[in-house]
């Protein structure tokens, strides 16, 4: 769906919606959307230059801060860098709601790897970084998760999902698993360079 179609008869115009962001604040409201949010929720998304800050809240991705963005490719990658700042835990995630995602996420001390809507009782061997690149794709339901360091030389997880039970068949909420970032903790996250590239 993020590529163009064929208009008949005539010459293509300008089409698509890009998924990709750099965070400038046109882009909220039009690709990003924060998950059972109250009212006085948006005070938790602030901008610098380049950079989208999210306020942290609960202890997870099930009570945090959650920021969705809806995508309609059967197959895709997505890519971000993160940066702690305070206690905080951040991290990239595949969503379906507050009970079913997968991702990753780092607190500083350790990566923690959510599988199911709980947190993987394996820990991924990460190093210990206050700042990190992070990729999920999704390829027709088998998801993989990386990271990085420097955003050059990449780490596969150990273990990847098939997430083809992810859906609104079986939790009933008529929503879709779509790439999420997330904030827990009492801290802030900076991301920057959101790339979004269907497969």
């Amino acid at each position: 769906m993020s590529k163009p179609l064929r208009k008949p008869g005539e010459q293509a115009v300008p089409n698509g919606l890009p998924h990709s962001s750099i965070f400038n604040k046109a882009d909220m409201g039009r690709l990003w959307s924060l998950y059972a949010s109250a009212p006085g929720d948006a005070a938790s998304v602030r901008f610098e230059p380049g950079a989208l800050l999210l306020a942290g809240k609960g202890r997870s991705p099930a009570d945090g801060t959650v920021l969705t963005q809806q995508v309609g490719d059967r197959s895709f990658e997505v890519t971000v860098e993160l940066a702690l700042r305070g206690e905080s835990e951040g991290g990239l995630l595949l969503f379906f709601n507050n009970r079913l995602f997968l991702g990753m996420g780092i607190d500083g001390r350790r990566m923690t790897s959510y599988r199911g809507g709980k947190a993987a009782y394996w820990p991924e061997p990460a190093p210990p970084a206050r700042h990190m690149y992070m990729r999920i794709v999704n390829d027709r339901q088998i998801v993989t998760f990386y990271y990085s360091l420097d955003g050059k030389e990449w780490t596969r997880h150990g273990v990847r999902s098939q997430v083809t039970g992810y859906n609104a068949n079986t939790i009933d909420d008529l929503l879709s698993l779509r790439p999420a970032l997330f904030v827990s903790g009492a801290g802030e996250v900076s991301f920057r360079r959101f790339v979004y590239r269907a497969l």
